[in-house]
């Protein structure tokens, strides 16, 4: 895991805004389960359009027949039974996670995921957004299925000018604040679409009692991830 720094210059003033934003970056080099995965998303996009109400598109620009007009309403990991190579992603964001806040010197917390996914086609963007900017925040994830010529751009909420942008590359994960303002470079592809893996980390007593949850990290969880961790 390598930590990204969004970081301000030493104020002059009292009243001079700082900042200090970790954004960690990762791969998941496991392509073959990669490729199952969005293969199976692009199956489903329809059935879950179908069978999951319309809540918004959180401020994306991809409108309301998007699936990501759909977050919360479903979460991606119930979809395991069907697609046992969720259960490798899902252990592979919660190492991530804990390699992010061990590398970033911030304490481990117990954790639900709120996870969905984004299906972009060609001439569209996701639009600049957060995906919380209140006291409940946490940690939010964004996951690429393939290389796309696009980027994933996060900025400064203070200084639109003071960014960072990664390329979008397969398995390629970024871990960051969710008050963090982000959007993507336009996709130009006609013919493949362009998949990715959004996830929200909240405390358990902070979820919207709509939203479709599933247990991330708690002492249970560590220990037996820990555990594995031997040799």
């Amino acid at each position: 895991m390598y930590i990204y720094k969004i970081k301000s210059k030493l104020p002059i003033t009292e009243y001079a805004p700082t900042w200090n934003i970790s954004i960690g970056n990762t791969v998941w080099g496991d392509t073959e389960k990669i490729d199952s995965i969005r293969t199976w998303l692009l199956d489903n996009e329809e059935k879950i359009k179908e069978n999951f109400p319309v809540t918004n598109d959180a401020g994306t620009g991809l409108g309301i027949d998007s699936v990501s007009a759909r977050y919360g309403m479903f979460n991606l990991f119930d979809f395991s039974d069907e697609l046992p190579e969720l259960n490798d992603l899902l252990k592979f964001l919660r190492l991530s996670y804990i390699n992010f806040v061990e590398s970033d010197h911030t304490d481990k917390q117990n954790l639900v995921a709120v996870t969905w996914f984004n299906i972009i086609r060609d001439g569209a963007k996701i639009k600049e957004h957060v995906h919380s900017s209140t006291n409940l925040g946490y940690l939010s994830v964004n996951m690429h299925l393939d290389t796309y010529a696009t980027e994933t751009i996060y900025n400064s909420p203070f200084d639109r000018f003071d960014n960072h942008s990664f390329a979008n590359v397969k398995g390629g994960l970024a871990i960051f604040p969710s008050y963090v303002p982000h959007k993507t470079t336009e996709y130009t592809n006609v013919s493949i679409p362009r998949v990715s893996i959004a996830c929200d980390l909240r405390l358990p007593n902070t979820v919207h009692p709509n939203n479709a949850i599933q247990e991330f990290m708690n002492k249970e969880i560590y220990e037996q991830l820990m555990s594995e961790r031997q040799p």
